[in-house]
This record gives C-alpha cells, structure tokens and sequence, in this order.
C-alpha cells in the first residue's frame, strides 16, 4: 500500500498526469485500506477473545509465551500495537509472581526502547509504570531480573525518560552485594558520572578550559592538571553522596 502510494504521488507530480492510471492507483488503495481494516479487526477480536484471558493464565509456561508473542506483534505491526491500550499488558506482567515470567517482559521492553523511533510512544507507558522498572533493579528478588532491569533502565537513561532520583536509586548498586548487579549497573553509573561532567563544564570556554586542562594522554604525568581531575572530582561527589545516604539509611534503621 506504501509502494502504492508512493506511485501515485509521482504520478500526479507529473507535467501530464494519466488520469486513467492515477484513478486505478487510487482504487486501489481505497480496496487495500478496506482489507487492512478488516483484518485490524480480526486481531482486535482475537486480541480481546484470547490474549486477555492467557496473558494470566494459571500455567507459568503460557504467560511467558504471551509476553513474547505481544512484544513480537509491537515489533513487527507497530502501528497498531504500539499504544497504551496494548502495552499496559507489558506493564500489569511486570508484577507476576513467576521471575521467567518478568524476565521476559523486561528483555521485551529492552527491545522496544532500543529502538529511538519508538520512544515517543513509549513515554506515557513510562510515566505510568517507571517506578516498577526501578523497582525491580533495586530489589527484585530474582538476580538475573535485577541486572536486565538494570540495562532497561539504562537505555531510559539515554532516552532522558528517568527522574534524578530514578538515577541516584539505580547508581548506588555500585555498592550491591551482588557481583552481577554491580557488573550490570557499571555502563549506568558510568555514563551518569559523564553526564555530571558534561553538566559541570556546559558553560565553561571550551577553547580556553581546554587549554588550561588538556585531557589527560597516557603518556603524560597524572600529577599535571588536566580534564580527569574534574571528571575524579565528579566520581568522588558522586560516591560521597551515597555513601552518605547509605549511612543515613542504616542509622534510620537503627532508631
């Protein structure tokens, strides 16, 4: 129907337009919309008939399949199912008891912000259900689901899509327990020192700062001013202030 109407856009450009050839263009699209809209239809039906019925079924096995088969049919036809109506699906599954079951609905979600034409229509969702993202990074109880939570919301992160708090709550899994937490919280608590530091030199002269503190070569003496001293500086604030609030969170334990 796109190759279609793309013909018929040329055709009409054309000096002199075949009326003949552009009304049978036309006719047929008008025929290939009424088909679409039937088998809109069709899915619409078989939408609400089974997937809202097995989506929580009592077999684990069949809800997990349900996430994958919702977030292929967003992929592959995303104009229709790329809307609230059907991604609040992805976001009720996000609490189910069952962690293969949550797992896959964050390696859907993954895919679906990955990709930054979808981001527009992915923000309501995300205001709707970010604190249940974040939740499950901090304290899932299943590891493998905190650390691909963890990536989720790093690509948020990217996407400018989490609140500062959202950012302080997942960079201090630095300190976690869990060594798979803390390799999968890595690339995000890097790139959230970065953006500090973007945050601390956006008004600076880049000329002149850049003269004054050259980025550090391997080469050069560490002991010589350069771009890293703010970058560390950056790095220990950073720390500093979580431990902090660790601290402080384990004297409000105490009381």
């Amino acid at each position: 129907m796109a190759t279609t109407k793309t013909q018929l856009d040329a055709e009409k450009k054309k000096k002199s337009v075949n009326k003949g050839r552009a009304s049978t263009m036309q006719e047929g699209m008008k025929a290939d919309e009424k088909k679409l809209e039937t088998v809109d239809g069709y899915l619409r039906d078989l939408f609400d008939t089974v997937y809202v019925h097995r989506y929580r079924d009592v077999e684990e096995k069949i809800r997990v399949e349900c996430v994958a088969a919702l977030g292929s049919w967003i992929v592959l036809y995303r104009k229709m199912f790329l809307e609230g109506q059907y991604l609040r699906y992805l976001g009720w599954i996000m609490s189910d008891p069952n962690s293969p079951t949550r797992l896959e609905v964050i390696r859907q979600l993954k895919t679906l912000f990955k990709q930054q034409r979808n981001i527009p229509a992915l923000r309501a969702f995300t205001d709707r259900f970010r604190s249940r993202m974040v939740e499950m990074g901090a304290r899932d109880a299943d590891i493998g689901v905190r650390a691909e939570s963890i990536e989720l919301l790093d690509r948020l992160r990217n996407a400018e899509l989490l609140e500062p708090d959202d950012i302080d709550t997942i960079g201090r899994l630095i300190f976690d327990t869990e060594a798979r937490v803390r390799k999968a919280v890595a690339k995000f608590f890097v790139s959230n020192i970065e953006d500090l530091y973007k945050l601390s030199t956006e008004d600076f002269d880049q000329e002149e700062y850049s003269s004054a503190l050259p980025e550090l070569d391997e080469s050069e003496d560490f002991m010589s001013p350069s771009q890293a001293w703010i970058k560390f500086k950056c790095l220990a604030q950073t720390l500093g202030s979580y431990d902090k609030d660790s601290a402080s969170d384990q004297a409000d334990d105490h009381h």
